[in-house]
């Protein structure tokens, strides 16, 4: 629960909201493709030391599937009332994504 005040007061206090909203299942096969990239041995870009990433693969997929069930629709109600006066991009596609990236 003390999450849940935390981020509504970011939310409150932010002057940029960016939510990507991906697919669930884009979710799922990107996080797929993280750990089999692991697997295979290959580098992360943004690695996390002292991470197996290998040991955390049911772990990371039980999360995507609790945060979209449980988190994102309260997260959802808060966005609803965010502050006017912030900016606020709703990315719900990769190529929204990348193209937000490049600009």
């Amino acid at each position: 629960m003390a999450g849940i005040v935390l981020l509504e007061r970011r939310l409150a206090a932010a002057d940029t909201i960016i939510f990507v909203d991906l697919p669930l299942w884009m979710h799922f096969w990107l996080a797929a493709e993280r750990q089999i990239s692991a697997a295979r041995g290959e580098d992360r870009s943004d690695p996390l030391e002292g991470c197996d990433q290998l040991a955390v693969t049911r772990r990371l997929f039980e999360l995507i599937w609790r945060v979209d069930q449980d988190l994102k629709p309260r997260l959802q109600a808060m966005l609803e009332r965010r502050p006017a006066t912030a900016a606020y991009h709703h990315l719900t596609t990769m190529a929204e994504l990348d193209a937000f990236g490049r600009s």
